[in-house]
């Protein structure tokens, strides 16, 4: 008896022997010192915020340093025909992408995302949480909202 690997098996194989051969996702360390600086905030009331501006950070940096965000929310409404969109801003640039979260029918959802800012230069900062609901198909209304947050960044300066 002859068997055969269905094709999308064989297709996943290669490209992740591709991916552990080419290198793809190496990790870049970075090394900075003991946090010397914890800042913490949560909202536990209904909604964290009704224009997609989640929480901020103002922090002053005495050095050089890397900033390590975590940001815990729980999606209220996310429908089937809706995805959450999470991200973070460094002093109002967006970081290079976001975190996409489909709906599904369990009316609530909890969600952790978390973003290094390495080499961040000494001064005043600003560091935010971000949201934002799409519905799809984009024509339709979208209804869910974020709510019972926590955001919490670390200051570790470097050596």
């Amino acid at each position: 008896m002859r068997r055969t690997i269905p094709l999308a098996v064989a297709v996943l194989a290669a490209l992740v022997g591709l991916m552990v051969g080419v290198g793809i996702g190496q990790p870049i360390t970075s090394h900075g010192g003991t946090p010397t600086d914890v800042f913490t905030q949560g909202f536990d009331g209904a909604v964290c915020s009704d224009d997609g501006d989640l929480m901020a950070q103002e922090l002053t940096l005495d050095q050089q340093s890397h900033l390590l965000v975590y940001f815990t929310g729980e999606w209220k409404g996310l429908g089937v025909n809706e995805k959450g969109d999470l991200w973070f801003r460094l002093d109002g640039i967006d970081t290079d992408f976001d975190w996409n979260f489909p709906g599904h029918r369990d009316p609530e959802s909890t969600v952790t995302v978390m973003w290094t800012f390495p080499d961040v230069a000494a001064g005043t900062h600003t560091v935010s949480a971000h949201s934002e609901v799409r519905p799809i198909p984009p024509r339709s209304a979208a209804s869910a909202s974020v709510r019972i947050c926590a955001f919490t960044v670390f200051v570790m300066p470097v050596e």
